[in-house]
């Protein structure tokens, strides 16, 4: 069953049909993309729409769409994800975003990646939610760092999805486990 959370400010719940132009837009925001091999296209926004639905009703969870709970404005997507790509942690969980420019700066992705932590080892009982992204990425790296969670020097890997010889191919790791 997909995931419904609330936090002070936010919400968090399954996808719907009527959200698709609003993710859209966000990743044709080339600032918001800045850490990403290029804007997404038509095709892959609706590709990530559809892998979501999926995700959601075998896993549970997802990257999912977010609200601002007092204007129920589009914040962007936050969500725990299996990891199926090769990697030396196949087959763990991931936590993630990506919030509108609009919405930077808030808390919003701390607020809202503390309740899916406390989803992760609450009710999914994981052992350990990682998290990745390019090293220059400060932004996420210092959410990563709010959350608690800590780095893993060693754990650094050539993320699979992103173009040989790319830049952002090679990714940084953190980890978290329950207190």
């Amino acid at each position: 069953m997909p995931l419904n959370l609330e936090t002070e400010r936010l919400l968090l719940r399954p996808w719907m049909d009527s959200d698709f132009e609003a993710y859209h837009a966000m990743n044709q925001d080339p600032v918001v993309r800045e850490f990403y091999p290029g804007l997404q296209s038509l095709e892959k926004s609706r590709d990530f729409m559809r892998r979501a639905t999926e995700q959601e009703n075998h896993y549970g969870y997802f990257f999912q769409p977010v609200f601002e709970r007092k204007s129920g404005d589009f914040v962007g997507h936050l969500g725990l994800a299996k990891i199926e790509f090769e990697a030396p942690f196949t087959g763990g969980t991931e936590i993630g975003w990506m919030l509108k420019r609009q919405f930077w700066g808030r808390g919003y992705a701390v607020e809202m990646a503390q309740a899916l932590l406390g989803h992760a080892f609450g009710e999914l009982q994981l052992p350990e939610v990682l998290a990745f992204t390019v090293a220059t990425n400060t932004r996420s790296r210092r959410v990563m760092e709010k959350l608690g969670m800590q780095h893993d020097p060693e754990g650094g890997f050539d993320h699979p999805s992103v173009p040989e010889g790319h830049g952002f191919r090679p990714q940084v790791l953190y980890r978290i486990s329950p207190h």
